[in-house]
């Protein structure tokens, strides 16, 4: 087992245990210290090696969170709509496991 790996099991192990013995304070601050460090290792990614920032992909990311937040906002019901399109296709083969092709 290599150190990476071992380490990346103790942290693993770690944020599976916090919850049940902090309150729920610190599991939402864990929470936000996880979700900025997503976000800076993606504006690192977008950055690339020249450093300069797409910021159109930025304001396409945010007209789309916004307009999803005013479209849930107005009728919950509508949860499924914005999630179909992100979900992956299936494949026709899948849908039916008893017929056989050959």
């Amino acid at each position: 087992m290599s150190y990476r790996l071992a380490t990346f099991a103790v942290l693993l192990a770690v944020f599976a245990i916090v919850p049940s013995f902090f309150g729920n304070y610190h599991v939402k601050l864990l929470q936000e210290i996880l979700i900025w460090g997503i976000f800076a290792m993606s504006l690192d990614l977008l950055m690339g090696y020249a450093g300069m920032v797409s910021f159109g992909h930025s304001a396409f990311f945010g007209i789309g969170g916004y307009v999803a937040a005013l479209v849930l906002k107005q009728s919950a019901g509508t949860l499924g709509a914005l999630v179909f399109p992100a979900s992956p296709p299936r494949s026709p083969r899948s849908s039916s496991g008893s017929s056989r092709s050959g």
